[in-house]
């Protein structure tokens, strides 16, 4: 993702820290698909990997920063 590698150079830290801080809590509670079919729910945002968020799949949190073979395919 652009705005994790370069943001801060690219964009000023005042205006896109606040941004991204918004982005980030409205993900909260969205319905995804994974990678490998199971559908849970985002209960968890990184700051330092936005894309990999913690997700509640049949009652077990699983952080996405820690399985780097399963991604979000899909918001539902």
């Amino acid at each position: 993702m652009v705005v994790e590698q370069d943001g801060d150079k690219r964009f000023d830290p005042k205006y896109l820290h606040p941004f991204l801080e918004g982005v980030v809590k409205s993900f909260i509670g969205c319905e995804v698909v994974l990678s490998d079919g199971e559908k849970g729910t985002i209960v968890a945002m990184h700051a330092d990997e936005l894309a990999r968020p913690s997700v509640c799949v049949s009652g077990k949190v699983l952080d996405l920063r820690e399985m780097s073979d399963v991604t979000i395919q899909m918001m539902l």
